[in-house]
């Protein structure tokens, strides 16, 4: 994401940005960093148990956020910053268009590493499990996921599951609308 940012900010094209990560990083990492086998389980309870499971998700969830509020006050209308850093824009409909698909894709990510962080049983961990889905007024996930998603999975109580056939639009509008309806109903 950083080398996203930087691209940007130096060459004022997004598509640079999404290319190094589309292109560069599978590239990157197939030649540098090429590792297909998962933790062998008597090390997994460690692994998921472990403190430094937690730094990857903290730092993650900290540099979306970080750009997150970026993105925001380079956009703004009314906010005018004063920084080399927010000297390019999207110009075009296709940049601007290329742009939130690619700052779309970082939030995405960070909310796999809150949904992580709400499974364990600390509250503070709930919490900052909790931030990227306040960046986009998904903050009920944290009580609907645990509290609903996992108690009544596959279901037809579960409005995140659905029938084999039904289309992704539908199912997208089903699980936003009833999620928040499922949340709702047990608060009052």
């Amino acid at each position: 994401m950083v080398g996203v940012h930087i691209a940007f900010w130096t060459t004022g094209n997004i598509v640079v940005g999404a290319w190094l990560m589309y292109i560069g990083t599978p590239i990157y990492n197939y030649f540098i960093l090429y590792d297909d086998h998962n933790i062998e389980k008597k090390n997994e309870k460690a692994f998921m148990t472990s403190s430094m499971f937690y730094i990857p998700m903290y730092a993650y969830e900290f540099a979306q956020t970080c750009s997150w509020i970026y993105c925001m006050a380079l956009l703004s209308t009314n906010y005018k910053p004063d920084h080399w850093i927010f000297e390019n824009k999207p110009e075009t409909w296709f940049s601007y268009v290329i742009f939130c698909f690619v700052i779309g894709f970082f939030g995405a990510l960070s909310s796999l590493a809150g949904h992580e962080l709400v499974h364990h049983k600390h509250w503070i961990h709930k919490l900052g499990g909790n931030i990227p889905y306040m960046q986009f007024l998904y903050t009920h996930f944290w009580e609907e996921h645990t509290k609903g998603h996992h108690k009544y999975i596959a279901t037809p109580e579960d409005p995140v599951c659905h029938d084999i056939g039904v289309n992704a639009y539908r199912g997208i509008y089903n699980a936003a609308t009833g999620t928040h309806i499922k949340s709702w109903g047990r608060e009052v």
